[in-house]
């Protein structure tokens, strides 16, 4: 069935969204333990002295919650709120509450990502950690969009008699 086939392609491409940013988090997070992994130990200093590792870290915690959330876009609570959250529990997601902010970060993520990819310079390797991860995100963000279309796609009704999408 094509509707099979879109599920199993819609639940491939939305792991790619989850994994695709795990280069990025694992970096940022080991400066925050202090293992200057990929990075000199003259920028890992200047990181340190300026909060920068702190910085990275939290990028990387909230990349870990939009790779949570994202997980919502194949997962039954992403359809319908879960018994724990005050209030909704048991009642349907609104679709634009899952498409518009995915869609946005996809799109954020996919400009941002590019321009990485357009400015990179082999230079920059000496600095692996730093500079690579980064080379993802256009990844990342057209995985995040592909998976939103897909959410998107599966959460429109279709009529039970002739399965056309109801509008």
């Amino acid at each position: 069935m094509a509707s099979d086939s879109a599920a199993r392609w819609g639940r491939r491409i939305t792991y790619i969204a989850i994994l695709a940013p795990a280069y990025y988090d694992i970096t940022r997070i080991a400066w925050l333990f202090g293992i200057p992994l990929g990075i000199t130990k003259e920028l890992f200093q200047s990181l340190q002295d300026t909060g920068g590792v702190w910085a990275g870290a939290a990028l990387a915690l909230v990349s870990i919650c939009g790779a949570m959330l994202t997980r919502g876009l194949i997962k039954p609570w992403g359809e319908v709120f879960p018994p724990w959250i005050p209030f909704m529990a048991g009642k349907r997601v609104p679709p634009a509450l899952a498409i518009v902010p995915a869609g946005l970060v996809s799109i954020i993520i996919t400009v941002t990502g590019l321009g990485v990819v357009l400015n990179f310079s082999f230079s920059s390797l000496q600095n692996w950690g730093a500079s690579t991860p980064l080379l993802l995100f256009p990844i990342w963000g057209i995985a995040l969009g592909a998976a939103t279309i897909f959410y998107y796609y599966r959460r429109q009704g279709r009529c039970n008699h002739c399965g056309h999408l109801d509008n």
